[in-house]
């Protein structure tokens, strides 16, 4: 098995409790309000690993998918992130070169590897950037080290991936 693409992969909570609700009600149910004290707490957390970022990428949304919900919940927080801690956001530097089935659908860790693999690709404005790619939840990383592949791929400095919750 190959290494991480990223540096390091943070998360402010596990995903149990009051983060689950959290999430499900930002994802779910569309409360994009909740992504201003989220991407508040997903600070701490990159303050405390004294990371430093150049760009904010969210990892995104399918075309069918963001047309469903109707937003993306990664880039809600990763606006939100960007104005808490005065970094750049880009939800243009990844784009998701397909459409995949849901990761919660994929039973193993390697059955969600390979439904992402490929599926993003990095503009060229990642190329020199510290980037951290934010999502709202993460469990096997599947999908953040795909996304963080692309923009590694792209020339980027440094990349960190960023969640808001992770599975324990």
């Amino acid at each position: 098995m190959e290494p991480p693409p990223f540096a390091a992969l943070r998360a402010a909570f596990v995903y149990d409790g009051l983060a689950r609700e959290l999430v499900h009600a930002l994802k779910f149910q569309g409360m994009t309000a909740l992504a201003e004290p989220m991407a508040g707490q997903m600070a701490h957390a990159v303050r405390a690993d004294g990371l430093e970022a150049s760009l904010i990428v969210p990892v995104p949304l399918s075309g069918l998918r963001k047309r469903l919900r109707g937003y993306n919940q990664a880039g809600e927080l990763a606006r939100a992130l960007g104005r808490e801690l005065g970094v750049a956001v880009s939800p243009r530097a990844l784009r998701r070169t397909r459409h995949t089935s849901p990761q919660a659908r994929s039973a193993s860790s390697e059955e969600r590897r390979r439904n992402v693999a490929g599926a993003f690709e990095a503009r060229p404005e990642a190329t020199g950037q510290r980037i951290v790619v934010v999502d709202d939840v993460t469990t096997t990383g599947a999908t953040l080290a795909a996304c963080c592949r692309a923009v590694d791929q792209a020339g980027a400095r440094s990349v960190w991936a960023l969640a808001f919750a992770r599975e324990d």
